[in-house]
């Protein structure tokens, strides 16, 4: 009788602790709780999934604000990628990233809003590139990309 008491007794506190586990929330943020993330993302051709030449620019995660159900999203890409304008479309035609201090001198800093992350985000860069660079005209160009963010990969900045 006492060992069937002690087993039921270990069962019973065994199930209050899975409980007690289960329903007591994490300390640590989920994306897309509110709160400030870092997110890997990557930039692809406008028209298919291959990897855009801007891929190679990218210098740091992105830094994602969450709000409700809106992103403030902060992109960083290398000094030598020359991008002189940066423009997203947010569904009803392209609009102006904002310009912003990035987080590594020399480099270029965007920020955006968007309320969706879990989709590309239809991008617009104009590129200039002096002459002393790329002689003999130097290059200017304006490129379509996509921009797509690894949410799953979502850290806690």
């Amino acid at each position: 009788m006492v060992i069937k008491f002690r087993k039921n007794l270990v069962m019973f506190m065994l199930l209050i602790a899975v409980a007690v586990a289960y329903v007591t929330p994490a300390f640590a943020a989920t994306f897309p709780d509110d709160g400030t993330y870092k997110i890997q993302y990557a930039a692809y051709s406008a028209t298919s999934t291959a990897p855009s030449m801007l891929t190679g620019y990218i210098a740091a995660p992105a830094v994602v604000v969450a709000d409700g159900n809106s992103f403030t999203v902060t992109v960083e890409f290398t000094n030598d990628s020359y991008i002189q304008n940066f423009r997203v479309n947010n569904g009803a035609g392209y609009v102006e990233a904002t310009s912003v201090t990035p987080a590594t001198a020399g480099n270029y800093a965007f920020q955006f809003t968007t309320d969706d992350l879990d989709s590309y985000v239809n991008i617009q860069i104009y590129v200039d590139i002096p002459s002393s660079v790329y002689p003999p005209n130097g290059y200017q160009y304006t490129r379509d990309a996509r921009l797509l963010f690894n949410t799953a990969g979502a850290v806690e900045a």
